[in-house]
């Protein structure tokens, strides 16, 4: 001990109206109301707990403190107060009593130093039960008997005033001291808070006492020790209305300062009592110059339990700040239960930081920090950071979010329904991340289709003789847009003109053409410069190319080569950046993507088509095939995607008078996968993809310049997609660090979608005319879901 061994003989002179409750937190008995006939309470129906109301059973009810505490909120969260252990320094303790799990450490009185104490300061020692009811209060056991504690799975390790334990002898002024220390008993024991409902103030100094018997005495030693050995003290503020707290609780903040036990992590709080009206009660000492350390809890009109009121009973009606003291105790077990490696200071700091702020706003002099609050407490505290194994990184949950792309069709990654967050106090939370999680749509993108429709500004420019340039307007007011959920403010305000896509073609010589542009892709550039003819445009609603439209900012440069008369070597590049959306309500755009690619593709002519072998890469920043994702819950930091493509055409000639041409295109491509060390997932294996399409088409099939066409595709999808997933599945004490357990999770859909589809087209000066008519099978890639559908789309000028 660091504190001066005289201060506890000399400070025991003050203790002898405590045991008579004249100064402790429990008030003396005439101050009480009179105790109820005993009430038997019939045990409420078994039922789940699901949520709070599931708690508050009849025994719960028994005393408005568990509900003025929100009590029930943290049961519902799983709080019991399983394997805390309660100290109480106090007397009358029923250890044989079942409605509390004693501690097998605890200890009642020894005669002795009862007749040692009585006989030195001529007083009787109180036959009051009240480290019983004070216990009860704390940890009474849920059982549907009598009344319920607040931590009621925790132990109470009780230990009598007058047990003698770890005591030693002291001599001073011609007395000898029979020194006990019963709070570094309880927490050597295991004890991680302390309940103090006893103490003394001004009028309980004794200046002569009888002093017989030799001048011996019996005393314990200053609470100040459970803050030096760790551990939370939890004192009774006093009953005596004062402006501050008792002086036993001055005294032994005093201590502690003087002696800086606060080294060791332990704290020290003062408990007042609020009344069911949520005030301060009127005998309560107030917070005056300890408000730092002071909060308040129910001490007024309370229910107690014990063997004196009948084992199923309980009386009602007591009051003293006594029982303020043991609810804060019982919150500070639910903590200790929950998060045993929480300290003292932390757990002080919890109950502090997460009170009901009354009184005057912030720490006053009357309520302190507030009333205790086990809602706020149980809660996450400060920034939520995902557990995640591969760096220290504060990753928050709230920035984790993943916009799944249609190539993944109704895969999403599992385990999410219990995802590890720790607060700012190192507390480990389980959170349902799935609603983080947003799949694509399983219809047809029906809005853009109609947004490329609606575009009649196209136009070609001959800008001279080498070169000219086409541009595709859309002019008319956005009447349909995207999904709303991945719509930015700024999209959803403007309805004004916008550029589609522009591209300028021209030639290096007469044999060689380059094309530069924006808003297509790379296959689609390299269209223009094969110049195949085929010119179906938007035809088809499911076509697995993707057309012109505002979202496609990429910029492409694309030229060829004739190897001979037959042949050609053609190659494109394309480079994008999608700059952060800080506005958009999806925090998945909130970071830029960068996009960089490349395709070469080596043609054939022959007499009546064409057939062409591709190889191309694709490298995506921030973005996995669609997909977007970020902080814990990212997927991707980069994707580098290498993609094999056949296709060709070939005029298969008249047939029913029509001349037809077949088309036919499969792409199959193996990605490379670099994960964020910050994120849940951290490995992906290298998957495959895949997408196909084959169409005929014709014109002139009822009026000159119509179209019409069938088509059959599946659009890309992936194969065989896995991610490696390393989540935490607890916290490991002896670590002080989650547990992780990694496996393999599937990414892959549950079905393929092969689409079917018949279109037909007509343009006239004034008019357009569309209409298509499809079935999908597994639409989106979801087994099992098929749907048709119908487009008919009629425009004109006025």
């Amino acid at each position: 001990m660091r504190c001066s061994k005289i201060s506890y003989a000399t400070k025991s002179l003050l203790l002898a109206g405590c045991l008579t409750l004249s100064a402790c937190g429990g008030g003396s008995p005439t101050q009480l109301a009179s105790p109820s006939r005993p009430t038997t309470i019939l045990p409420p129906p078994v039922s789940l707990p699901q949520n709070p109301s599931d708690f508050e059973t009849t025994e719960y009810n028994a005393d408005w403190s568990l509900r003025a505490i929100n009590a029930s909120d943290a049961y519902a969260r799983g709080f019991t107060g399983n394997g805390a252990i309660i100290g109480m320094v106090d007397f009358g303790f029923e250890l044989h009593n079942p409605e509390i799990d004693w501690h097998p450490s605890s200890h009642g009185p020894d005669q002795r130093w009862v007749d040692m104490y009585e006989s030195y300061l001529g007083v009787e020692v109180t036959e009051s039960h009240h480290g019983h009811w004070v216990s009860g209060i704390a940890a009474g056991r849920k059982n549907s008997l009598a009344t319920q504690g607040v931590a009621f799975d925790a132990q109470v390790l009780a230990v009598d005033f007058f047990a003698g334990v770890n005591r030693h002898t002291e001599f001073s002024n011609g007395v000898t001291y029979t020194v006990s220390d019963p709070w570094g008993y309880v927490v050597n024991n295991g004890a991680r808070v302390v309940n103090k409902s006893i103490g003394y103030d001004e009028e309980d100094f004794i200046s002569n006492p009888p002093a017989s018997n030799g001048n011996q005495h019996y005393t314990i030693t200053n609470a100040a020790r459970v803050v030096e050995l760790g551990g939370l003290l939890v004192a009774a503020a006093g009953n005596d209305g004062d402006p501050d707290p008792m002086v036993s609780n001055i005294d032994t903040l005093t201590l502690i300062n003087q002696n800086n036990l606060w080294a060791s992590g332990g704290f020290f709080l003062v408990a007042g009592s609020v009344s069911p009206n949520g005030l301060i009660s009127s005998f309560s000492d107030r917070a005056g110059i300890l408000k730092d350390y002071y909060l308040v809890a129910p001490g007024d009109n309370i229910s107690i339990s014990a063997e004196e009121f009948g084992l199923s009973g309980y009386s009602t009606g007591w009051r003293g700040t006594s029982f303020a003291a043991p609810h804060v105790v019982g919150a500070a077990a639910l903590l200790f239960g929950q998060w045993p490696q929480l300290s003292a200071a932390e757990v002080a700091d919890i109950l502090l930081s997460t009170a009901t702020d009354i009184g005057d706003p912030g720490v006053d002099a009357v309520y302190g920090h507030g009333l205790l609050n086990l809602d706020e407490a149980t809660k996450p505290s400060g920034q939520t950071t995902v557990a995640v194994k591969s760096t220290t990184a504060a990753v928050t949950l709230t920035d984790g979010m993943i916009v799944m792309g249609t190539a993944f069709g109704d895969a999403s990654p599992q385990n999410l329904a219990d995802v590890m967050v720790l607060d700012r106090y190192n507390r480990d939370f389980y959170v349902d991340a799935r609603a983080n999680v947003i799949s694509p749509p399983s219809g047809l993108d029906f809005n853009s289709v109609l947004d490329q429709r609606r575009a009649p500004l196209s136009t070609a420019v001959q800008l001279n003789s080498g070169l000219t340039a086409y541009i595709s307007i859309n002019d008319t007011a956005q009447a349909t847009l995207p999904p709303e959920i991945f719509l930015t403010e700024r999209e959803k305000l403007d309805n004004k003109p916008h550029l589609q896509a522009w591209h300028v073609t021209g030639h290096l010589s007469p044999t060689v053409p380059w094309v530069v542009g924006q808003g297509y892709q790379l296959h689609q550039a390299l269209d223009i410069i094969d110049n195949n003819g085929i010119q179906t445009g938007a035809l088809f609603v499911t076509d697995h190319k993707s057309q012109p439209g505002r979202s496609t900012r990429d910029m492409f440069f694309a030229s060829g080569l004739p190897l001979d008369v037959n042949n050609r070597l053609t190659f494109a590049v394309t480079t994008g950046t999608e700059a952060a959306q800080p506005d958009h309500n999806l925090v998945a755009y909130h970071q830029e993507m960068r996009r960089q690619g490349l395709e070469t593709r080596l043609s054939h002519n022959f007499s009546r088509g064409q057939i062409a072998l591709g190889l191309g890469a694709l490298w995506e920043q921030n973005a996995l095939l669609g997909s977007r994702s970020s902080a814990g819950l990212k997927l991707a930091d980069q994707t580098v995607t290498g993609r094999l493509s056949l296709q060709g055409h070939i005029t298969l000639g008249t047939v029913l008078g029509h001349d037809w041409t077949l088309e036919a295109r499969a792409i199959a491509g193996i990605s490379d996968v670099s994960t964020s060390s910050a994120s849940l997932f951290e490995k992906f294996n290298h998957f495959t993809s895949s997408q196909w399409q084959t169409r005929l088409t014709s014109q002139n099939i009822i009026v000159e310049g119509d179209q019409f066409g069938l088509n059959l595709s599946q659009p890309l999808r992936v194969e065989n997609a896995r991610v490696q997933v390393t989540r935490a599945t607890g916290y490991n004490l002896a670590l002080d660090a989650p547990d992780f357990t990694t496996q393999w999770l599937n990414l892959s859909p549950t079905g393929r979608e092969i689409a079917l589809e018949a279109g037909y087209a007509r343009r006239t000066e004034d008019w357009t005319f569309s209409a298509n008519i499809i079935r999908r099978f597994n639409a989106g890639h979801r087994a099992g879901v098929t749907d048709d559908s119908l487009l008919l789309h009629a425009r004109t000028r006025f």
